[in-house]
């Protein structure tokens, strides 16, 4: 596995195409416009947060994250389904987050893109144990 070193010296481990993938809330259009922009802000760069981690189920990466996605809803989608769709999935800003990365001249099909490649959404309670899905 790759390691990303951040500059807090923080090391982040890239996630490989079985990991899988978290978003919170239902991915409309305009949602997802604010966290390409805020994104680009914050890293130089568009994309969009997830939660990621190999080896565990959806249930369990939530549990470790916590109320750091606040949502109701989650989405979810492998690591795989995002990179053979061509876009790229790394690690950033702390352990288990990760950007899915924007091309600079994205448009809103793009953005429209990402999410199809996501799960409908699911209640956050009904992630409790869930084991891995199987997408891809």
């Amino acid at each position: 596995m790759e390691l990303v070193v951040l500059p807090q010296s923080r090391k982040l481990v890239r996630v490989t195409d079985a990991a899988i993938a978290l978003r919170g809330g239902e991915m409309f259009l305009s949602d997802l416009e604010k966290n390409a922009a805020n994104t680009r802000e914050r890293l130089g760069r568009p994309g969009l947060s997830v939660w990621a981690a190999d080896g565990l189920a959806p249930g369990a990466l939530l549990a470790l994250i916590g109320t750091k996605l606040p949502h109701p809803k989650i989405r979810m989608a492998t690591v795989r389904v995002l990179r053979e769709a061509g876009f790229e999935v790394e690690p950033t800003l702390r352990e288990y987050h990760h950007t899915i990365w924007l091309p600079a001249g994205y448009t809103p099909d793009t953005l429209l893109a990402v999410a199809d490649r996501f799960e409908p959404p699911i209640a956050r309670e009904d992630l409790t144990g869930m084991g891995r899905i199987t997408t891809g």
